[in-house]
């Protein structure tokens, strides 16, 4: 049985949950992630949740969560059933904005790293810039290689903070997760790369361990050139495009991005300020890419989340007699769900390579 601790906002241990009838947690690679837990009601559980700040499981106690909703299931119209949820750590990034214009350079975590330091740990805008201080929170660490593209010049000013970092990781190979020391008292994100595992993880109808497999793929709000204005008004405006050269015809859509608070003035030379330009398309752009997306069941046995393949990896997925494809997809996300029918594993991938093997 998974037990549940509840922490208040000094990490103190105010109760603990022993019996549930649901736990639903979903991990992502990028965004923060939830969770939902359905328990019986009662006079101690309901105290302990409302003065809940955190709330960690014992089969993974570092992956600890906010307390964010405590409700009746209202659905059910079950009043004697509790719904407690909320987002994991990442969240508490969500408390903050980017306050004044910060300028970052290099690869993601470089970037991250400094947007996190001087925004949650060690700021210095604002009337009283140590209220803004995240308690227990650490710098951005590395698991592994320091991979994504690198960028000369980001600048943001007024941006939800988990907004921002969640553009800045990008839409590659790249992730990031918080993790909570108790003992310690620390709470550290940290910056990690995937690995590829398609020689060694595959998911294959004929292996039985895939499962209701379904398949998205949505290109109604999908971009892949962006046409970025400037300083300037009318004729006089400022204009560059990113990946201009890269499509045309059919393949091209283009997206129009306004960085009107971009000015050439907090730049050192005009090459400078148009590489601005570009990558504010380019962050831009990551907001709009072709949505194709597989989800599925796994049958436990076979692989072990957490140990055979994690968040980030590079697995291979094969189905032969429904969709009659091959595909080479990145694991983005997994839902874990626990109930009285079991334990149940699904994950989220997003596609890198399809091919038809009908």
């Amino acid at each position: 049985m998974i037990i549940a601790t509840i922490y208040d906002n000094e990490l103190t241990v105010i109760g603990n949950v022993v019996q549930w009838k649901s736990l639903i947690r979903t991990e992502l690679l990028r965004g923060a992630g939830e969770f939902e837990m359905k328990l019986p009601a009662s006079p101690t559980a309901v105290s302990c949740l409302l003065q809940g700040y955190f709330i960690s499981f014992s089969d993974t106690p570092e992956k600890a969560f906010l307390i964010e909703s405590v409700e009746p299931d209202i659905l059910q119209n079950d009043m004697d059933t509790i719904v407690v949820s909320g987002r994991d750590l990442k969240a508490l990034l969500s408390l903050r904005v980017v306050w004044g214009l910060q300028k970052v350079s290099g690869t993601p975590w470089n970037r991250m790293y400094w947007l996190i330091h001087y925004q949650a740990i060690a700021p210095s805008s604002g009337n009283y810039p140590e209220n803004r201080v995240i308690p227990y929170l650490q710098d951005l660490a590395r698991d592994g290689d320091d991979s994504g593209d690198t960028v000369e010049a980001s600048q943001f000013t007024g941006d939800n903070l988990l907004d921002t970092l969640v553009s800045v990781v990008g839409t590659n190979e790249c992730g990031w997760r918080v993790e909570l020391d108790v003992r310690d008292q620390q709470i550290t994100p940290i910056f990690f790369t995937g690995t590829d595992r398609t020689g060694t993880v595959q998911f294959h109808n004929l292996l039985g361990n895939l499962k209701n497999l379904s398949y998205l793929r949505d290109i109604a709000d999908s971009a892949n050139v962006a046409i970025i204005g400037g300083e300037g008004e009318g004729s006089a405006r400022t204009y560059n495009n990113a990946y201009s050269a890269d499509y045309a015809g059919l393949k091209r859509r283009e997206l129009f991005v306004d960085a009107r608070d971009l000015q050439s003035e907090d730049y050192d030379t005009k090459s400078a300020y148009n590489t601005a330009l570009q990558n504010r398309g380019i962050d831009k752009l990551a907001e709009h890419t072709l949505v194709q997306n597989l989800s599925f069941d796994t049958v436990s046995g076979i692989y072990q989340y957490g140990i055979d393949f994690k968040l980030g990896d590079t697995v291979k997925i094969v189905n032969t007699d429904v969709l009659g494809i091959s595909a080479t997809a990145r694991v983005i996300g997994m839902q874990i769900s626990d109930d009285s029918e079991g334990h149940n594993e699904t994950p989220t991938v997003e596609i890198l390579d399809m091919e038809v093997v009908v």
